[in-house]
Parts: C-alpha cells; structure tokens; sequence
C-alpha cells in the first residue's frame, strides 16, 4: 500500500478543521460564545429569603429527570434562583395593589 496511513489521515485532519472553521464562523455569526459562559441576569430578581439549595438537590433532580441536558448545575442555580425571585416580586406586588 503506497499511500499509507496519510490516506486515511489527511481526510480526516481535513474534515476536523473544516468542521472546527464552520463551528467557529457559525458561533461568531450568531452572537454565542464558544464555550458557553452564563452571564448574570440584566435585571437581577433574587429571592426575598435565601433559599437553601444544594447541589446534592439539583443532583438529585437531574438524575430523576433521566436525560443528559446541556446545561451546568452552576447555570441551573442561578436560573432557578433568578426565577423564584421573580416570583416572588409578582407575589409581593400583588399583595400591595389590593
């Protein structure tokens, strides 16, 4: 065999930078980041009482989901205590219109 490994390795090495380029190129064209950083809400809402979530918790819950998501326990914290504090605002500004 004349060509050797090189014929199985340059397509190869091609197809992963062409991939890499294209993934790039679609990321900067559509604004995402490569890899994900969570960014702190523009309107911060944090809950009126602190709230004792653990990552034990959310572990827990992930695994009885029982689906992989794309997503960290960090960014799962953050989101779930950016929404209780939004509830809770809703809750406490309907208290105060009646």
């Amino acid at each position: 065999m004349a060509a050797g490994y090189s014929f199985v390795a340059v397509p190869v090495a091609l197809n992963s930078v062409l991939l890499t380029v294209a993934a790039l190129a679609y990321n900067n064209l559509t604004g995402r980041s490569y890899p994900h950083r969570s960014h702190e809400p523009m309107h911060p809402h944090p809950p009126v009482s602190q709230l004792q979530l653990t990552s034990a918790d959310i572990d827990e819950v992930l695994t009885d989901y029982g689906e992989a998501l794309d997503i960290s326990r960090d960014d799962l914290h953050k989101l779930f205590r950016e929404l209780l504090g939004r509830a809770q605002r809703r809750a406490l500004s309907r208290m105060f219109e009646k």
